[in-house]
């Protein structure tokens, strides 16, 4: 991890026309590096920062008490970490983890709830960023009920992989986001190897971007 105050990011370019926060709030703010697989937050800590992800992705996952991880969501750029908990929607926060080299503009939580709280604007602008969330993990369920394994396959890959296009998941835990069998979906990744779609590579794959995004286009229609 490598923070830096935002005044003094050679990154600040990537921060800037955020639908969040004006120049002020970046000045408050810091920017901060993640590698892969590094963690943003650990369960049940507390949160210090309000994330917003300005580059990279990042996957959010809960561990139950008896240790089962689950995944709850795919995060990419222009998503937000701790919003719920501004918000005192949740009590117990969840790991985040990084998916590839990652970068976030953190914003202090102590800032976030005195001054960013009481401005009209960002809460306005939350408020549309939390029902566009409800909707995707509404959208999310919906679509493992009616769309076929492949076609969920494709996009998830898509939205897992990193930048540079490796994909590199537990396959319990995929099974169990896209409510389908382990069997079914080691099937499904057999196909998707076949038809060119993705490329072992040792313990993770290497994903054919453009050949899925046509493929999820092409089922669409």
């Amino acid at each position: 991890m490598l923070k830096t105050a935002y005044q003094q990011s050679p990154k600040q370019e990537l921060a800037k026309n955020t639908p969040f926060f004006n120049e002020t709030d970046l000045k408050h703010s810091f920017i901060i590096d993640f590698e892969n697989q590094e963690f943003i937050h650990h369960q049940a800590e507390p949160l210090n920062y309000l994330f917003y992800l300005i580059k990279g992705k990042a996957k959010i996952l809960k561990t139950e008490r008896n240790g089962r991880q689950s995944i709850v969501q795919f995060l990419t750029t222009g998503d937000l970490i701790g919003d719920l908990t501004l918000v005192q929607a949740e009590t117990i926060t969840k790991d985040v983890i990084a998916l590839g080299e990652t970068c976030c503009l953190a914003v202090p939580l102590a800032y976030a709830e005195t001054v960013l709280k009481n401005k009209v604007l960002f809460m306005q602008q939350l408020s549309h960023y939390l029902g566009k969330k409800m909707l995707q993990r509404v959208d999310h369920f919906t679509t493992n009920q009616t769309y076929e394994l492949s076609y969920r396959l494709a996009e998830l890959l898509l939205v897992a992989a990193n930048h540079e296009d490796v994909y590199k998941e537990k396959h319990t835990e995929i099974a169990e986001y896209l409510g389908v069998s382990y069997r079914h979906l080691i099937y499904t990744f057999k196909q998707f190897r076949e038809r060119g779609f993705i490329q072992k590579q040792g313990t993770a794959y290497h994903i054919n971007r453009l050949a899925l995004h046509s493929f999820v286009q092409k089922m669409k229609s």
